[in-house]
């Protein structure tokens, strides 16, 4: 996913949620900008290895270290002292806790769209055709064996937190669901995110009766999704007929 695409589409979801509603034109231009800046520095972190023709063990390193990030690590880089927007010469804001939530997500999803690269780079180089994109996982956890489940645990750490900062009423497992859900549309070759989408979704709706109903839609979203990316991630390689 390129980064304007996954801005566009982080921002549009936090809209359409009303997490954006009365922000004035100058907020908002800061916001995609800081939204831009924060993608594009998770993106890099694979595009300038790849630009270097980089061996096998590099990208595998690289992939490796990647995936278990969690989101303290990813929060921790976000810039929040607004000096890259001035470089850039757009006036300093203050941001709104729902704006660093939205920020928070587009470095989560470049975080993704990072492992997206390198898979896509292990496949075409050195990959199993049988497995398509999913080629260096299956080399990682043929090599480590109980990796997966790591990873797995850190995945969930990473998607949760930044939607846990919108209160003591949010639903932060509605919200985890659904972007899982969004992702797994460009990334269900890494099986365990929609499985992901469909857990957090059922424990968002679950939660939904406790808070008047808050993230019932975003559950619901990420459920369908996940689902159904779950059957096209099985389809894809060979566990269904």
């Amino acid at each position: 996913m390129q980064a304007n695409e996954l801005v566009d589409q982080v921002l549009q979801i936090e809209s359409d949620q009303g997490r954006l509603t009365g922000l004035s034109p100058e907020r908002l231009k800061a916001l995609r900008a800081a939204c831009h800046i924060e993608t594009d520095k998770q993106l890099s972190a694979a595009e300038q290895l790849l630009q270097t023709q980089p061996t096998q063990e590099t990208v595998l390193a690289l992939y490796d270290a990647e995936r278990s990030r969690d989101v303290q690590q990813i929060s921790a880089s976000i810039d929040r002292s607004g000096a890259v927007l001035v470089a850039l010469g757009i006036t300093p804001v203050e941001f709104t806790p729902a704006m660093w939530d939205a920020v928070g997500s587009c470095a989560i999803g470049g975080h993704f769209g990072k492992l997206d690269l390198l898979a896509n780079y292990y496949a075409s180089h050195w990959g199993d055709p049988a497995h398509g994109t999913h080629a260096i996982d299956a080399v990682l956890n043929a090599r480590r064996g109980a990796a997966a489940g790591s990873g797995s645990a850190a995945t969930i750490r990473s998607v949760t937190a930044p939607a846990a900062t919108r209160g003591g009423q949010s639903n932060a497992a509605a919200a985890a669901g659904m972007y899982l859900g969004l992702f797994s549309i460009l990334l269900s070759f890494i099986g365990i995110i929609p499985i992901l989408a469909v857990v957090f979704s059922a424990i968002g709706l679950a939660k939904a009766g406790d808070r008047e109903g808050k993230g019932r839609g975003q559950a619901w979203t990420g459920l369908v999704l996940g689902i159904l990316y779950t059957f096209v991630y099985l389809y894809q390689y060979g566990h269904l007929g």
